[in-house]
């Protein structure tokens, strides 16, 4: 049985390629395509975007990888506090491609923003 996977890295930029090599490797270990993969480091990148936005005075991005039947849950979070949310971040060409490339997707509001999504393994369903 796989366990949970949890990295955090400052927010900043230039530390996304590291996240989406993370999610990369564990999406590897479950088979999924690589065209799957490809989608999940877009999702990566659009999902800490979202959330960075939605954030003031991060300084720390953190992505949860949670590993279920066939499918990974991803929840990517800051340390930093909500910022007035965009109205219409669900509107957002963002929002869009996150929708497209994912099973199921969800804005969690509290006391940090955070996008907590599902992508299946067409591969071994």
């Amino acid at each position: 049985m796989r366990g949970d996977i949890s990295v955090s890295l400052p927010a900043k930029a230039e530390f996304l390629h590291i996240l989406r090599s993370v999610v990369a490797s564990a999406a590897a270990t479950m088979d999924f395509s690589i065209d799957a993969i490809d989608d999940l480091r877009l999702v990566v990148d659009e999902a800490c975007g979202q959330v960075l936005g939605l954030s003031s005075g991060a300084t720390a991005l953190t992505v949860n990888i949670g590993f279920l039947d066939h499918s990974l849950e991803l929840t990517v979070s800051t340390d930093g506090t909500p910022a007035e949310a965009p109205e219409s971040v669900q509107d957002s060409m963002a929002w869009t491609i996150l929708s497209a490339l994912s099973d199921s997707l969800k804005l969690q509001e509290g006391d940090v923003p955070a996008v907590r999504l599902i992508k299946s393994n067409r591969r071994a369903s």
